[in-house]
């Protein structure tokens, strides 16, 4: 399943918006309150970073490749 239509959900978009319609930079993601890392398992697809906006709300990030 690694073709190219699945490369859209390993990259990420600034700013992120949550549903309550806050906007986040990816500098004020930095500050925002952190919840963990949720672990795909598949090599298809990435892990994700997961944070909670201002409202409550978790959202998630696509963790780069990259990551250390």
């Amino acid at each position: 399943m690694n073709t190219d239509e699945n490369d859209e959900f390993k990259q990420e978009t600034w700013p992120k918006k949550c549903g309550c319609g806050a906007v986040h930079s990816e500098e004020q993601w930095e500050n925002l309150s952190y919840v963990g890392i949720q672990h795909s398992g598949l090599d298809d697809f990435p892990d994700l970073e997961m944070r909670n906006c201002t409202c409550g709300t978790t959202m998630a990030i696509v963790v780069p490749t990259d990551f250390v």
